[in-house]
């Protein structure tokens, strides 16, 4: 089975969502972009370990933390 993070936020104007997936000690993984109000992440592409999940929408960005076992 395919085991699926799913990340909601706010979005009900469409705005474009930048989404940086960054390890534990920085680097960025991976790069995305939505205008959706949920963006799906397939962990089967990532190791196991700590993960900083990057929403940045116009001049505001959140961060939290996924870790992947």
């Amino acid at each position: 089975t395919i085991d699926n993070a799913y990340i909601e936020f706010k979005n009900t104007e469409g705005r474009m969502v930048s989404i940086n997936i960054l390890s534990a000690d920085g680097r960025l993984v991976k790069h995305d972009q939505t205008n959706a109000e949920q963006y799906v992440l397939a962990k089967e592409y990532f190791g196991p370990g700590l993960y900083y999940i990057e929403l940045i929408m116009d001049d505001r960005r959140s961060v939290q933390k996924l870790i992947v076992k």
